[in-house]
C-alpha cells in the first residue's frame, strides 16, 4: 500500500470476530492481497466481540506487523447488539458505559 496516492479513496473493511483465533491469520492473508490489488488506501477494522479464546492475542500480534489494521475489543459478547453499540459509540464520540480496548 506504500505506493498508493494519499488522495486515493479509502476502503474500510470491518470484520466482527468471535472466537476466531485459530484462523485469523489465514483470514487476514486472504483479505490483504485483493485489497492491495485494488489500488486504494485501505484499513481493516477488527471488532472482537468478547471472544473467550486467543482471538485478542492473535489480533495484537497481527497489528504489530500490519500497520493498516485497527481493532476494538468489547468487554463481553454483544452478539446482535453489536451494531447499535458501535453506532452509539460513534454518535457519542466514545462516551459509553461499555469498556473497550483499542489497537492502532
Amino acid at each position: 500500500m506504500d505506493d498508493v496516492s494519499p488522495t486515493a479513496p479509502l476502503i474500510s473493511v470491518v470484520i466482527p470476530l468471535y472466537n476466531e483465533g485459530s484462523h485469523l491469520r489465514e483470514l487476514l492473508a486472504d483479505l490483504k492481497r485483493p485489497l492491495q490489488d485494488v489500488g486504494c488506501r485501505f484499513e481493516v477494522v477488527l471488532v472482537d466481540d468478547g471472544s473467550s479464546d486467543d482471538t485478542w492475542t492473535k489480533v495484537k500480534d497481527e497489528a504489530r506487523i500490519w500497520p493498516d489494521l485497527r481493532a476494538i475489543r468489547l468487554s463481553r459478547n454483544f452478539g446482535k447488539e453489536l451494531a447499535p453499540l458501535l453506532k452509539r459509540l460513534s454518535a457519542d464520540e466514545g462516551a459509553s458505559p461499555w469498556r473497550l480496548s483499542l489497537v492502532r
